[in-house]
């Protein structure tokens, strides 16, 4: 990948080699000494795996994608996108405002607030959820439930135009079917009232779950 600098789409699944055993020191001077930037890359899928890797977190630091239009984050080894290392920081905090779509694979926990593109001055339209457990979803939901105190009060992903959620589950190892009540709705359905005046559209859609 760092040789190919004109990508357009970059999917990062498994990062197993000799190079993840390289100390951060050595990375830095020989492999990244610069930044590395991906002009052209439109799509990139990264597999959060918080496996400790050395290689993983100065490529984190060092990589600037500034025409970034959808973002895959998956969180296949623990489940988790809460207590980003320094590299991961980094790497959030430079997120284009051309970002428009971002997709939430296998997750358990997440920070809303160290995700910086889930809060009121995103650019996001499109927000994916899938294969995630019940409390992801809830914080979703929580996150554009609209403020009680003031109407005048920004909300959570102002642009956001389209909803997914695509089999999400109960909880780890549980393969059943998750069924939404109405109480845990409710967040949910108070953000689609706050943001669907006249002739705005809005496209929600639950994929292989349970509406009650």
């Amino acid at each position: 990948m760092l040789r190919c600098p004109n990508l357009v789409e970059a999917y990062i699944h498994d990062r197993q080699g000799e190079d993840e055993y390289l100390p951060p020191y050595y990375l830095k001077e020989n492999w990244f000494t610069e930044p590395v930037v991906f002009l052209h890359l439109k799509v990139f899928l990264w597999d959060w795996s918080h496996d400790g890797s050395d290689w993983a977190e100065v490529f984190l630091e060092r990589i600037q994608t500034p025409s970034l239009c959808t973002l895959v984050l998956v969180a296949s080894y623990d489940g988790q996108l809460q207590e980003l290392s320094s590299g991961e920081r980094c790497f959030i905090d430079q997120l284009p405002r051309t970002l428009r779509t971002l997709e939430l694979q296998q997750v358990t926990d997440i920070d809303v607030d160290g995700l910086g593109h889930l809060s009121y001055k995103s650019s996001l339209e499109n927000l994916i959820v899938s294969y995630c457990e019940f409390n992801a979803m809830v914080t979703i939901f929580n996150t554009l439930c609209p403020p009680k105190s003031t109407i005048d009060q920004p909300v959570c992903l102002p642009l956001l135009k389209s909803l997914l959620f695509v089999s999400c589950t109960v909880g780890e190892d549980d393969d059943t079917p998750l069924e939404l009540n109405i109480a845990q709705l409710e967040p949910l359905v108070e953000a689609l009232e706050h943001r669907l005046g006249k002739d705005v559209t809005f496209k929600l859609e639950f994929s292989r779950l349970g509406v009650d």
